[in-house]
């Protein structure tokens, strides 16, 4: 794992813990997040997005994705 990837699995895990209470509670909730943790949170997102979208691409797509990384 990497060092950004490291950084970004702790601002995933700070975030959660900062979101559980009103989860569980079921509250609405206003955060205030860092630069850092929004920058994070983007990207958090935005690996979200390309795992699922990337789940919905036939096989060949895929395959020819990694080939490519």
């Amino acid at each position: 794992m990497t060092i950004q990837t490291e950084e970004i699995l702790e601002t995933a895990h700070e975030i959660a813990d900062q979101l559980a209470p009103f989860v569980i509670s079921g509250d609405e909730a206003t955060l205030k997040l860092s630069k850092k943790q929004v920058d994070d949170l983007y990207h958090i997102v935005m690996n979200f997005i390309v795992i699922n979208e990337v789940n919905d691409l036939p096989s060949e797509v895929v395959k020819s994705l990694g080939e490519v990384a």
